[in-house]
């Protein structure tokens, strides 16, 4: 699994949290996140 980034990095970038996981990654807990291009 590659690392892609933090909730911060994403959410700086315009994306939104679309959904929790049961996936936990280094302590945390991953979510889902969404970016509208509408």
């Amino acid at each position: 699994m590659a690392y892609v980034g933090t909730r911060a990095l994403f959410e700086r970038a315009g994306f939104t949290k679309a959904a929790d996981t049961a996936s936990i990654m280094g302590g945390f807990r991953r979510v889902l996140m969404r970016l509208d291009l509408r």
